[in-house]
This record gives structure tokens, C-alpha cells and sequence, in this order.
């Protein structure tokens, strides 16, 4: 029973970590920085004022390269970004990005997850 306990309080714990370190922002790119092999991007987060209109690090040339595109047509993106614990004067980073409409799911087809 103990070894019960302490297991769910180990996965709770662990969940809750988590959670904490990732956040995601809804909204337009603002700004961005390219240089050879990273990119800093800013955005105008509507669900996250406290991260909105902040720089935003990512050393994926595919991040990079949507973020771009987003910046110059306008269009609205959804990133799931990772808070760096370890240096809190750096900015965090952009861990995936999705641009497009609202409501694009998996399959099964025909039915929203």
C-alpha cells in the first residue's frame, strides 16, 4: 500500500512538473530574429498576456521557417513553448508550432477529439 502511495504521488508530481514548464500561445507573430541556425519570435498571444510580445528561442529550421511564414502572410499560430528553468534571463523556447484553421483532427475521421 505504501509502495501505492508513493508511486501516484511520484506520477502526480512528475505530471504537475510538467505542466508547469510548458505553456502554449494562441495568436499572431509579431516579430522574429533569424541568424544562420536559430531564430527568436515574439507573439501576440491572446490567451497569454504575461508571454505575449516576448522573445521566444527556437534552434529548429522548421520552426524557424513557419514562423516566418506566418509573420509575413498574417496568420494566426498555436506554439507549445518550454520555460528553461535552469537560466531565467534566457528566453524560453518553442517547442512546436501550428499554423492553420481551428478543428483539424486526427483520425478516426468524422469525429472531434
Amino acid at each position: 500500500m505504501i509502495k501505492l502511495i508513493l508511486l501516484s504521488t511520484i506520477m502526480l508530481t512528475t505530471l504537475n512538473s510538467f505542466a508547469s514548464k510548458n505553456y502554449d500561445l494562441t495568436g499572431k507573430i509579431n516579430g522574429i530574429r533569424i541568424s544562420n541556425d536559430r531564430c527568436y519570435i515574439s507573439f501576440e498571444a491572446n490567451n497569454s498576456p504575461y508571454y505575449s510580445n516576448g522573445w521566444h528561442f527556437s534552434d529548429s529550421e522548421a520552426i524557424c521557417k513557419i514562423s516566418q511564414m506566418a509573420y509575413i502572410l498574417g496568420k494566426p499560430v498555436r506554439a507549445t513553448c518550454e520555460i528553461d528553468t535552469n537560466n531565467m534571463s534566457y528566453a524560453n523556447t518553442v517547442k512546436s508550432i501550428i499554423i492553420g484553421i481551428e478543428g483539424i483532427h486526427w483520425p478516426p475521421y468524422h469525429k472531434q477529439n
